[in-house]
């Protein structure tokens, strides 16, 4: 995927994100270590681009752009999509 193809306006850093994924996993994430499945790069949560303006979060990898994690709130249940992260 083209850096060129994303809406920068849209776009945020994991920081970002620090509430949503305090909800989610009960503590602070943003300083745990990732790996991406897809380019083998390990970085910070709050380094990754996160996208919140749907209706979820997404968070991609700043170096090859795969989604990382997917979050939404369906009816009160939050649901979690973590299969892109490689346990570090």
């Amino acid at each position: 995927m083209n850096r060129d193809e994303f809406d920068r306006s849209l776009m945020l850093d994991g920081n970002a994100a620090a509430g949503d994924l305090m909800e989610i996993f009960g503590r602070e994430m943003t300083e745990e270590p990732v790996e991406c499945s897809n380019c083998g790069r390990v970085q910070f949560v709050g380094s990754l681009m996160a996208f919140a303006g749907g209706p979820g979060l997404v968070l991609r990898c700043p170096s090859c752009h795969a989604v990382l994690l997917c979050s939404a709130s369906l009816r009160g249940i939050a649901c979690v999509d973590v299969r892109w992260i490689l346990a570090s």
